[in-house]
């Protein structure tokens, strides 16, 4: 097959800071960039246009192409864009997303995007498979346009083959028990991010409407419960709702709980678990969008990240950010920073011998990786899932394995190899947040439309090998897993949890 020898051009509007520090650019630079990817798909691939395209390249611009060949001249890179948009890619479509800038001075930016292309025609005649494309380009700006003014375009190789598993995989019977949520009797609770501190033994259950957040021994199974957290009631979906506590993070011996009834976020001594200081991410009258969604504790830099608002029922925060908080003392929070991203963030999960945290843009299927020591996002790929989007995630450190979840299947990417997707398996519909323990190298998947856990032992391929089933209840599409791969499930609308223990582990 030819190889390819075009890529992708970009104009970018960009602003920095010239007085020494590093550059950075406002929300309005930021969506400026992410919308130039679609226009020049739009504007200039799809009308086969080549003098549109090169017009994007600074008069003196180069392009070095896949196979080595260079190009230099906004007058050249026309003829070679002209030949192959007639030729190689005549009928094709293009889809490009800018994944990371950064900046170099006030008039100069590099960039790295994504182009995939697809429908190919093999010199056969029949279709070929997509081909995905990644450029890396300094851009200019000139009489205030930004242009490219050197680009490299270069397809990433395969990820390396990984042996498979060679001994069958043992099948695990789950024993399942309800425990009733404190204060719920018997009624709906809104639940969503649990905490499984692995360390200690303990579930932790942010309970919402009750105002209490559960916790669970996951070593006895006793129960106790730390009541008092406000609650405020706000409309969902057209009905009253009274929230409360619904985030969790484990820090370093304290636990950190998000209150969307009071947007604050406080500080629970993990040992004798004494309450402590509350910090606000908001004002309360700002409701779900100002409030917590999701919290993560990050060792390398000892700071708590929130992601905001509730993507998934179209509440959307201000601007699409983290919030970023200094835990350095971990019984007093205080704001640190924001980080503006390119979209609003579903799911997280932390790497932390990498020091990455990965979260997921639901609207636009992609799922992002940022540099907790920098603050700098470094990786932006397609999750792989349909339009209703990513949701939560997962991470094996140890293999560099990122698990992302869609609403009806899970998928395996190599986060060391570009996030090429390595396997895929259907665990039912309605799945939310999952969790992996490395001990096992097992994956848990709850699916609340299917009222089903599955569980999946992962090989050194990333292939997901399904090694436990067992129903659960409709809704129920939240799980964590103790230090022993006990499940727990949460099931809001019966207010309990439901545990499911290995036979083995009794």
């Amino acid at each position: 097959m030819k190889k390819i020898e075009l890529t992708v051009a970009f104009t970018i509007a960009l602003t920095g800071a010239a007085d020494g520090r590093e550059p950075s650019g406002s929300i309005e630079d930021e969506k400026a960039i992410r919308a130039l990817g679609p226009a020049l798909s739009s504007q200039c691939w799809a009308r086969s246009d080549a003098k549109a395209c090169a017009a994007f390249w600074a008069e003196e611009g180069s392009l070095v192409t896949p196979n080595g060949s260079r190009i230099d001249g906004q007058g050249e890179i026309e003829k070679l864009l002209d030949k192959d948009l007639k030729g190689l890619f005549k009928g094709s479509t293009s889809q490009c997303t800018v994944q990371t800038i950064q900046w170099l001075k006030p008039d100069a930016a590099f960039v790295d995007i994504e182009q995939v292309v697809t429908g190919l025609t093999r010199p056969d005649g029949g279709v070929a498979r997509e081909q995905t494309i990644q450029l890396a380009a300094t851009v200019v700006r000139r009489s205030g346009r930004w242009l490219i003014a050197d680009a490299r375009s270069f397809i990433l190789l395969p990820p390396p083959n990984r042996s498979a598993e060679s001994a069958e995989i043992p099948k695990l019977r789950l024993v399942s028990r309800r425990i009733p949520i404190p204060g719920a009797e018997g009624k709906p609770v809104a639940l969503d991010y649990l905490a499984a501190d692995r360390d200690s033994g303990r579930i932790w259950i942010p309970a919402g409407n009750t105002g209490g957040v559960m916790l669970i021994n996951a070593e006895t199974g006793a129960v106790s419960n730390l009541d008092g957290f406000p609650t405020s009631v706000h409309d969902l979906l057209g009905s009253p709702w009274k929230l409360g506590p619904s985030a969790v993070a484990v820090g370093k011996g304290v636990v950190y709980i998000g209150n969307r009834g009071d947007s604050k976020v406080c500080v629970v001594q993990a040992d004798s678990l004494k309450r402590g200081a509350c910090i606000s991410l908001g004002p309360a009258s700002g409701g779900l969008a100002s409030s917590a969604d999701g919290l993560a504790y990050v060792q390398a830099t000892e700071e708590l990240w929130a992601t905001m608002g509730a993507p998934p029922l179209g509440i959307l925060p201000k601007r699409p950010e983290i919030i970023v908080m200094d835990a350095k003392s971990p019984q007093t929070l205080r704001l640190k920073t924001r980080i503006l991203i390119p979209g609003n963030a579903e799911g997280y999960a932390i790497d932390q011998r990498r020091g990455i945290f990965y979260s997921n843009l639901e609207e636009q299927g992609r799922t992002i990786g940022i540099k907790a020591r920098s603050h700098r996002l470094v990786a932006n790929w397609r999750s792989g899932c349909d339009k209703e989007g990513p949701r939560g995630l997962a991470v094996d450190e140890e293999r560099n394995f990122l698990f992302v979840a869609c609403t009806d299947r899970v998928i395996t990417l190599d986060a060391g190899h570009g996030g090429a997707q390595l396997a895929t398996a259907t665990a039912g519909t309605g799945i939310d947040n999952i969790d992996y323990l490395p001990s096992t190298k097992q994956l848990f998947v709850a699916a609340g439309k299917s009222g089903l856990l599955t569980v999946f032992r992962v090989d050194d391929r990333g292939a997901l090998i399904q090694v436990a089933s067992e129903p659960t209840t409709k809704n129920a599409r939240v799980v964590v897993a103790d230090a022993k791969g006990t499940a727990y499930v949460a099931d809001p609308t019966g207010g309990q949890i439901i545990e499911l223990r290995s036979d083995s582990t009794k």
